[in-house]
């Protein structure tokens, strides 16, 4: 059964959130035993390898020479995002990088959208503006913290870059462009967790699992992204994918026990809101 375009768009996007979501969860837990370095040096290349291996699956043997630059400045740039992101989920600053980190990574994909397509409806439009709020309200968490500031905004302007890099792909293979992409974020982290020695071999299965989770997940992700992004606009795909810091969350409520504050709670409920909005 296939979905109209404008459904597409946010299925997909849903999907991108759910695994990015669930995969920055599993990455904090290993980056809080392990350097972010060494984690990444880890699930980095096991996504690559995933990539290639589907790559072979759906039968793809070459891609636009254009993608390679694509696909090399969306790894780096993602890499690097990724590696500011875990970081602050690491050191308790979840509550400043989220909300800073997704707007920002967000605002960008939708400034590029609407110069190249347009504006929306005004229906989408307000779905848009609730998105917005609902990213703010799950992310809210406490005090406001400045030394998460940069953090966060290198972690949006990293992850906005990566999402108009994918957009550009235009290539008809899904898995190769993003294989080129990960190579280029292995490639960074692997040249960086050796450069400062920082890399180091997980202590139990437990943390094993939880790396491979979190590099599984994330190539998962960016897939969905990248067929949200080829199904609609690009602006509804950085939306809706946005939403990704309630997944989170309600990992960390369902298998730590944190508390979901009221304003957290009121914020899913509006994502679900703009969702809705957006796909109509």
């Amino acid at each position: 059964m296939a979905f109209a375009p404008e459904l597409s768009v946010v299925f997909f996007s849903l999907l991108a959130a759910a695994s990015w979501g669930s995969g920055d969860f599993s990455g904090s837990v290993a980056s809080r035993r392990m350097s972010v370095a060494s984690v990444l040096a880890i699930s980095h290349p096991v996504g690559l390898v995933l990539l290639l291996i589907l790559a072979r699956i759906n039968g793809e043997v070459g891609i636009e020479p254009n993608d390679w630059i694509w696909g090399l400045v969306a790894g780096a740039a993602g890499g690097i995002a990724l590696a500011m992101l875990y970081r602050a989920l690491a050191t308790g600053r979840a509550g400043v990088v989220a909300p800073v980190t997704s707007i920002i990574a967000t605002s960008l994909p939708v400034i590029v959208g609407i110069t190249t397509a347009g504006l929306p409806g005004d229906v989408t439009l307000i779905g848009f503006g609730l998105a917005f709020v609902s990213v703010l309200l799950v992310s809210a968490s406490g005090a406001f913290a400045t030394s998460g500031l940069a953090l966060a905004l290198g972690a949006g302007l990293g992850f906005g870059v990566f999402f108009i890099m994918i957009a550009r792909l235009e290539s008809d293979a899904v898995f190769l462009p993003l294989a080129v992409a990960r190579l280029a974020s292995s490639t960074l982290m692997l040249t960086i967790a050796l450069g400062t020695r920082r890399i180091a071999r997980p202590s139990s299965l437990a943390m094993w699992g939880a790396i491979l989770l979190a590099g599984t997940l994330d190539v998962v992700g960016n897939m969905f992204f990248s067929l949200a992004e080829r199904s609609g606009r690009l602006d509804i795909a950085g939306v809706v994918s946005s939403l990704y810091p309630a997944v989170t969350i309600t990992w960390a409520f369902l298998l730590r026990g944190e508390r979901i504050g009221r304003w957290q709670l009121i914020g899913i409920v509006l994502g679900l809101v703009a969702v809705a909005l957006i796909a109509l």
